[in-house]
């Protein structure tokens, strides 16, 4: 089961994680993300195994939240 989530860097972590680390969650198996236009935030898609390894190696430095989309009333 894939989900959609959103990562935000928590500005007290900023300059305590990579810089590169949107490219190092991007390269993780299970995950699927397209450019971002912060550095701060990513939206991703991604499954179980791969959301527990974001939660291993950045959740100290990341604000995790799944978003949920919401389809057009009528």
């Amino acid at each position: 089961d894939c989900g959609t989530y959103v990562l935000a860097l928590r500005r007290e972590a900023r300059g305590k994680v990579a810089g590169d680390w949107q490219a190092l969650v991007r390269e993780l198996p299970g995950v699927c993300a397209g450019t971002s236009a912060s550095p701060h935030r990513l939206q991703i898609e991604a499954n179980h195994a791969a959301l527990s390894a974001i939660r291993a190696e950045f959740g100290a430095f990341l604000r995790i939240e799944p978003l949920f989309l919401r389809a057009p009333s009528d």
